[in-house]
């Protein structure tokens, strides 16, 4: 199950340190996957996994600096240099494991369940729920580290686990709805 460790507490000094530089400037990384917004919320489409989210600021890969299985490691960060308003953002995206492919429907269910559900345990505290208004099974996670509160969310969509993660002790709450909320399922292009 090593490819599903996405939601691994190292990736927070990732954040912290690769992506502080850039959080307030509105210039994109890629510019083939950001579009801003009027809102000066940042749109990124990945159709060749079925969705597309806003965040609040610029979020780039920053896989190089993170170790694990994912297909997308992205992070961003907010106010990188006030330890009190800073927030950081991460999405991540593992592909479920290759031998799940010839289980049943139920089989399959209980399998990725499982899955999610021991990684979740990591967590202090962690409930099932089905995310978004497709009602994709997964679960929502919060603890805390270095002194910040994380609250995440992990949940299968199709052959992908997709994680968002808020790291922030500034309306972590409000941040993390407004960064879940942005999660929009589209057309794939596979």
């Amino acid at each position: 199950m090593k490819s599903l460790r996405f939601l691994s507490i190292v990736i927070m000094s990732t954040l912290l340190c690769g992506c502080g530089q850039v959080a307030n400037k509105k210039v994109a990384a890629d510019k083939a996957n950001y579009l801003a917004a009027e809102d000066e919320n940042f749109h990124l489409d990945f159709p060749e996994y079925g969705f597309s989210l806003d965040a609040p600021c610029i979020m780039e890969d920053v896989s190089a600096q993170a170790s694990g299985d994912f297909l997308l490691n992205y992070g961003g960060v907010t106010d990188g240099n006030s330890r009190e308003k800073m927030a950081a953002y991460q999405l991540i995206v593992t592909r479920v494991p290759i031998g799940y492919k010839d289980l049943s429907k139920e089989q399959y269910a209980e399998a990725v369940d499982k899955a999610l559900s021991l990684q979740a345990q990591r967590f202090k505290s962690y409930k099932p729920i089905r995310f978004s208004y497709d009602e994709f099974p997964g679960y929502a996670c919060e603890t805390s580290h270095n002194g910040y509160g994380q609250k995440g969310v992990m949940f299968a969509m199709e052959n992908y686990i997709i994680a968002l993660t808020v790291i922030s002790n500034n309306d972590l709450d409000s941040k993390f709805n407004k960064f879940t909320n942005g999660f929009k399922r589209i057309k794939s292009n596979q």
